[in-house]
């Protein structure tokens, strides 16, 4: 009774095996253990996907080309993010520029350096936190729209991203905003302290 108990099960798994190898190709499993147990112990799976034989597979060789083609995006991102730095440290030492009569008027009434320094340092935080509550969510609504416009029918799955996460992806890019505005406090700091005829 035992011996066709072993027998139907090995059969079994042979009917169920049998699918198998002609879907996924040559699989690798130890015999001699479904012989003496019901349980399948191990499967191993070869391709051209997979890697085999110290090979690498296709999956493998698509993620190397995908490293390879994210090199020059990261250098255009790099350079993006250097022109909007240098852009908001000009932008900051112009304002500065323009408010040259307002800290001569201050420091005429006695205003302290530190005290002109405190009210654009305060002015600069307010003005830099409306910003980044209003263009985060502003820029994710001008990506989607644009987006949506601009790319195909079947190209629009790219924008699953924003519109399944829409906080998570706000999220992502306020350490970038807080970059810039970091920036634009040294910009203008240094803005103040290099023109000592200002305060």
């Amino acid at each position: 009774m035992a011996c066709g108990h072993t027998s139907s099960v090995a059969t079994a798994t042979n009917m169920v095996l049998a699918p198998v190898h002609r879907a996924f190709g040559d699989l690798q499993s130890d015999t001699s253990i479904q012989s003496t147990s019901p349980y399948l112990s191990s499967l191993g799976l070869s391709g051209s996907v997979l890697a085999s034989n110290g090979q690498a597979g296709s999956l493998e060789l698509l993620r190397d080309r995908v490293v390879v083609a994210r090199i020059p995006t990261d250098v255009f991102t790099i350079l993006i993010v250097l022109l909007i730095l240098f852009f908001v440290s000009l932008i900051t030492a112009l304002l500065i520029d323009r408010q040259r009569d307002v800290i001569a008027l201050l420091r005429s009434r006695g205003a302290s350096r530190g005290q002109i320094f405190g009210a654009f340092f305060l002015q600069s935080v307010i003005l830099s936190l409306i910003a980044l509550f209003i263009g985060i969510p502003l820029a994710v609504f001008t990506t989607l729209l644009l987006a949506g416009r601009t790319l195909a029918s079947n190209e629009l799955d790219a924008l699953n991203v924003i519109t399944t996460h829409p906080l998570q992806v706000m999220t992502g890019v306020i350490p970038y905003a807080l970059v810039i505005i970091l920036v634009a406090l040294i910009t203008m700091g240094l803005s103040l302290g290099s023109k000592p005829s200002f305060i």
